[in-house]
C-alpha cells in the first residue's frame, strides 16, 4: 500500500492557501504564490493520508468535528489536527500514540474510524471553531 505525500501552505502575508509540491529533483512548485523568497512566508501543512467522511482530504492544521467512544462514554470534538503523542486508552488499544492527533488528546485514526468525522475549517481561516 502507498500512501499520497502531499503538502499545502499558508501564505502568511496575502491570507490564502495555495498548492505546494516537491520534486524528486528539488525543484519547487508553489502554486498560487507571487512573491519573491515564498518559502519564507509561508506555514507548511503536511497531508495525513486520512480522509474525513465527505472524502475530503485531513491535513495538519485542519479542524474536524467528530465523536468517538472511550470506555462506552461517547464523546463529541471540535479541534485542530496536529503531528504529536498522546496516551491513548479508548478500550480498543491501550497505550501511547505518535502520530496525527487532535488537540483535544485522541488520535485522529479514533475519529476517522468510529463514526467518521468532517474537516469544517482550519486554525488560519476559522480559529473561533475550536472548541
Amino acid at each position: 500500500m502507498s500512501r499520497v505525500i502531499k503538502f499545502r501552505a499558508w501564505d502568511t502575508k496575502s491570507m490564502h492557501f495555495g498548492g505546494f509540491s516537491v520534486h524528486a529533483t528539488g525543484k519547487t512548485d508553489l502554486q498560487g504564490f507571487t512573491f519573491q523568497n515564498a518559502a519564507d512566508l509561508l506555514t507548511i501543512m503536511q497531508f495525513t493520508g486520512l480522509t474525513d467522511k465527505n472524502g475530503v482530504d485531513i491535513y495538519e492544521g485542519d479542524i474536524v468535528t467528530g465523536s468517538y467512544s472511550n470506555l462506552d462514554v461517547d464523546y463529541s470534538t471540535s479541534s485542530a489536527v496536529e503531528w504529536g503523542y498522546t496516551s491513548d486508552s479508548d478500550g480498543w488499544s491501550c497505550g501511547s500514540t505518535l502520530g496525527w492527533v487532535v488537540s483535544e488528546g485522541s488520535s485522529l485514526q479514533d475519529l476517522v474510524d468510529y463514526k467518521g468525522c468532517e474537516v469544517i475549517g482550519n486554525i488560519y481561516e476559522n480559529p473561533e471553531l475550536i472548541k
